[in-house]
């Protein structure tokens, strides 16, 4: 089962979403029949990223409460945080208050040290600022999100706040900072 969900995640990083869903839903099948454990937990976790990447947002929520349980029952700090990270992705997709979520995704994993699950959690709630045209309200928590990830060696979330950034940058007229800020990773 944990094979067939770190093979999903692979497959979603590669952008196959179809067959990430298909392998995450196949180690369900083989997890969920042995009971409350914590692979269950992880897994749940990636079935509720994948099905809000998927457009699905209130399964991804109710696999996420359930990954939320788990993780809270097991102590696996970043299979909770990025439980409350996927939650609140959905939450936002919905129209719903979603930053609280967020900000407790965030809070988790600070208190636990799980660097790469706060890099996620920046750079979803960057991104979902970005997204619902809250731009002004997320200029200062870039600005944390990227020292964080700086100092911490969160190379790959560092990269895709710079990709979240260059966007509101362009659309507000700010052309050279958005090809200066972009050509500065890419060298």
């Amino acid at each position: 089962g944990d094979s067939l969900r770190m093979l999903a995640r692979a497959l979603g990083r590669l952008a196959r979403g179809h067959e990430a869903a298909a392998a995450v839903e196949e180690a369900l099948a083989l997890l969920e029949p042995l009971g409350p454990s914590p692979e269950l937990a992880q897994a749940l976790g990636d079935v509720a990223g994948v099905l809000g990447v998927m457009g699905d947002n209130t399964a991804s929520i109710e696999a996420a409460d359930r990954a939320i349980l788990l993780a809270e029952r097991f102590d696996l700090p970043a299979v909770l945080s990025n439980g409350l990270n996927s939650k609140a992705c959905a939450m936002m997709s919905l129209g719903e208050d979603w930053v609280p979520t967020m900000r407790q995704a965030r809070d988790v994993g600070l208190a636990a040290g799980c660097h790469q699950e706060v890099g996620r959690a920046y750079t979803n709630w960057y991104g979902g600022f970005v997204g619902t045209s809250r731009v002004a309200e997320g200029e200062g928590l870039f600005l944390e999100a990227q020292k964080f990830c700086e100092d911490h060696e969160v190379a790959s979330y560092g990269n895709c706040l710079i990709t979240n950034r260059v966007e509101p940058l362009e659309l507000t007229g700010r052309c050279a900072a958005a090809l200066a800020l972009g050509r500065s990773y890419l060298e």
